[in-house]
């Protein structure tokens, strides 16, 4: 019995690892730290913080006065009234990326001929494998997680749908140093912390999940809602609902301690804005807004622009499983789809509900350990029927390939970053070129248009 265990959680964590590979292999084969374009649009104001702090040693960015060149190559800052420069986005991302950062800066110093100003290759290449690297970390959490609920088969087949059929294998390798795979593991040890606290909510795990919970939200503000896993985890029906407000009455201590120390998270980041801009808490996200009463779910499910269903429809059975949470895993009937479905409404009522140039809905991987659990229960309640399961399999790695292959389209240009049309997806499917009228079949953006809320902001060109 022990060695058939054994071999069971072996052949899961051999599953996590061949993903981490295949990661890793994809990511060095495509090489792009050569091109210099791994620390770019994005990444700019994520990475900022720490070539700023620790080898400008200039929070005001005072340089870039001198060096205007600098700001659309390495920055891209915002400029604001009082003259100063500001980095647009939190922290968070800085704090990440630092350890990688730091053996970047040791290996430039130790090669001759390596810039050490923070963009030279070394920089590159390791702020490229925090992608992979933090995609394992995540998994192993999640692997952690889902085993309290699944099985070893259903486990490891969920992550590999989870991965490989839909675009967070894109944001490991390709676009690592995007924000989202990071949160993914952000989500799976915060999930991980939760049950753990829960079984003994002693002080360390409170302090634990109290620090991580503020620094998933300097992250990625809106992010904070994954506290609504940890409000409802173990909330199944009435009287579970009652047990659980008296297990918070009874640890009101810790619970009234727990966003104190949340909250402390962000005091460099507070200071940080008192020093540029004068205010203690300011919005860098000048004119751009939630549009809370219009959320464009049409678009952002079905759209050719970016429609999660048409370029991640592997996240269909994840919604499917939402419903049967309850049979497989009664511990997270209610958090799993309570904070999916505010997610999923959050995300889409962004301004740019496609989040400019990507592939597929990219902001939503951050939620993916979460869709992993409902993909689980979808799996689960189709291996108990045999008719189910060798009709469903077949149509679920079917449409892995497709992940795969519409990956490698995005990859090479074929599928546009934001301007992808209906008849331009129909004539590049399962096509390995572009067509000779590619440019004619692309559509414009007015952004303008959709930073008002407008309706009609896409137009034929």
């Amino acid at each position: 019995m022990k060695e058939l265990i054994t071999n069971e959680i072996s052949w899961s964590k051999r599953t996590i690892f061949f993903l981490f590979i295949f990661c890793i292999f994809f990511l060095f084969w495509d090489h792009r730290w050569t091109k210099g374009d791994i620390i770019a649009w994005d990444i700019w104001s994520y990475y900022a913080y720490l070539p700023v702090v620790f080898l400008e040693q200039d929070l005001k960015m005072t340089f870039l006065d001198d060096q205007q060149w600098m700001i659309l190559k390495y920055y891209a800052p915002s400029h604001l009234e009082n003259g100063n420069w500001l980095i647009k986005t939190t922290m968070g991302m800085s704090i990440i990326y630092l350890p990688y950062f730091l053996i970047a800066h040791l290996w430039a110093l130790i090669h001759s001929g390596m810039n050490e100003g923070g963009f030279s290759q070394p920089y590159q290449i390791m702020i490229a494998l925090s992608g992979p690297v933090n995609l394992l970390i995540g998994l192993l959490a999640l692997r952690k997680v889902m085993l309290s609920y699944f099985s070893e088969n259903v486990t490891a087949l969920s992550m590999i749908f989870i991965v490989l059929g839909t675009n967070a294998m894109h944001y490991t390798y390709n676009e690592g140093a995007m924000s989202h795979i990071h949160n993914f593991m952000l989500f799976s040890l915060f999930m991980r912390l939760t049950q753990l606290w829960h079984d003994n909510p002693t002080w360390k795990r409170t302090i634990l999940i109290s620090f991580l919970s503020g620094f998933i939200a300097l992250v990625r503000p809106n992010n904070a809602i994954i506290g609504l896993f940890f409000i409802f985890y173990n909330v199944y029906d009435l009287e579970s609902f009652k047990q659980k407000l008296q297990l918070f009455w009874k640890l009101r201590l810790k619970l009234l301690i727990l966003p104190f120390l949340a909250f402390s998270v962000w005091i460099p980041q507070f200071c940080y804005w008192k020093y540029i801009t004068g205010h203690w808490m300011f919005n860098s996200y000048i004119g751009e807004r939630f549009f809370f009463d219009r959320p464009r779910f049409y678009y952002s499910m079905f759209s050719y622009t970016k429609g999660w269903m048409v370029y991640t429809p592997m996240a269909a059975f994840g919604l499917f499983g939402l419903f049967l949470m309850g049979k497989a895993a009664k511990q997270i009937r209610f958090a799993v789809p309570i904070f999916m479905i505010l997610n999923i409404y959050i995300v889409f009522s962004w301004w740019c509900w496609w989040y400019g140039g990507g592939y597929s809905q990219r902001a939503l991987i951050d939620s993916y350990p979460i869709l992993a659990l409902a993909m689980a229960a979808f799996l689960t309640l189709i291996f108990k029927s045999k008719i189910a399961k060798f009709t469903v399999m077949p149509v679920m790695f079917l449409l892995l390939a497709l992940s795969l292959f519409q990956t490698w389209q995005y990859n090479v240009k074929i599928i546009h970053w934001e301007a992808t049309t209906k008849e331009l997806y129909w004539t590049v499917f399962l096509k390995t070129k572009h067509p000779n009228n590619y440019q004619e079949l692309l559509h414009s953006v007015n952004y303008e248009a959709a930073m008002k809320g407008e309706v009609k902001y896409f137009g034929e060109k």
